[in-house]
C-alpha cells in the first residue's frame, strides 16, 4: 500500500468512525477529501489548513459561524461520548450550533496524533462547507474544496465566486472545477458558468479589464490542470 493510500485510509477510518454521527452525506464529502490528500503528512496538513481557512472565513462572512471557528475541534466533538448524532431532517447549521455549545474534551483532543487531528479537521470542514450550501443554495463539493489550495484562491475571491454562482442560479461549485478543466460540453451551460466566473473576478478586482480577467482564468486553468 502506498504512503498516499495509508494516509488516506487512516483519515478515512476516522471519517468512517463518525459516519453514524454526522450522517452519510457529510461523511461522503469528508471521505472524498481524505482520499485526495497529498502523500506527505505536512503537505496534507497544509492543504487541509487552506481549506479550513476558506470555509471558516466564508462562513463568518455569511454570518453563520463565530469568529475563530476551529474545524478540528468541531470534528473532535463528534467523537465524544456525550455528543448526540445529527438528527434526520436537522440542518447541518443547526447541528453545528449544537456542537458549538458542547464543551471540548481538551485532554482527549490534546492526546490525539497529528493524523487524528487532521481527520477531525476534515470532518469539521465538510460540515462547514455544507452549512454554506444551506445558506447560499450552492454546493461546495470535495472537488472544489481540494482545488482551492491548488489554484491559490483567496477567501474574498471564493466568497464572491459563491455569491456569483448563487446569483446566476448555478447550484454547485463543481461547475467551477468543470469549467477550469474544460469538461462542460453544453455550450449554454459553459457560457453561463463562464459569465459567473468573470463577474466574480470583476467583483473581486474591479480594476481588471476584460483581457486581464481572461488571463486570470487562463492562469487558474493552468494551475488546476498542473500535476501535483
Amino acid at each position: 500500500m502506498s504512503l498516499l493510500a495509508v494516509i488516506g485510509a487512516f483519515i478515512g477510518g476516522i471519517v468512517s468512525a463518525v459516519a453514524p454521527v454526522i450522517g452519510p452525506a457529510l461523511s461522503t464529502a469528508a471521505t472524498f477529501i481524505a482520499t485526495k490528500l497529498p502523500a506527505i503528512l505536512q503537505v496534507a496538513a497544509t492543504c487541509v489548513s487552506a481549506i479550513s481557512t476558506i470555509v471558516t472565513s466564508v462562513s463568518e462572512m455569511l454570518k453563520i459561524a463565530p469568529p475563530g471557528e476551529q474545524p478540528a475541534e468541531l470534528g473532535a466533538k463528534t467523537m465524544q461520548e456525550n455528543v448526540r448524532p445529527k438528527r434526520e431532517g436537522e440542518l447541518t447549521q443547526e447541528y453545528l450550533d449544537y456542537l458549538r455549545a458542547v464543551p471540548l474534551d481538551k485532554e482527549k483532543f490534546d492526546k490525539m496524533s497529528e493524523e487524528e487531528k487532521l481527520g477531525c479537521e476534515v470532518v469539521g470542514d465538510a460540515m462547514l462547507a455544507d452549512s454554506i450550501r444551506e445558506a447560499t443554495n450552492v454546493e461546495l463539493p470535495g472537488e472544489f474544496l481540494m482545488a482551492l489550495p491548488k489554484i491559490n484562491m483567496e477567501t474574498q475571491a471564493v466568497y464572491n465566486m459563491i455569491k456569483s454562482f448563487e446569483k446566476s442560479g448555478i447550484s454547485s461549485m463543481g461547475q467551477f472545477t468543470d469549467y477550469l478543466a474544460g469538461d462542460i460540453s453544453n455550450e449554454e451551460t459553459a457560457t453561463k458558468v463562464g459569465d459567473a466566473v468573470k463577474d466574480a473576478i470583476s467583483t473581486t478586482s474591479p480594476e481588471m479589464s476584460s483581457s486581464d480577467i481572461q488571463r486570470e482564468i487562463i492562469a487558474m486553468r493552468q494551475a488546476y490542470k498542473a500535476e501535483d
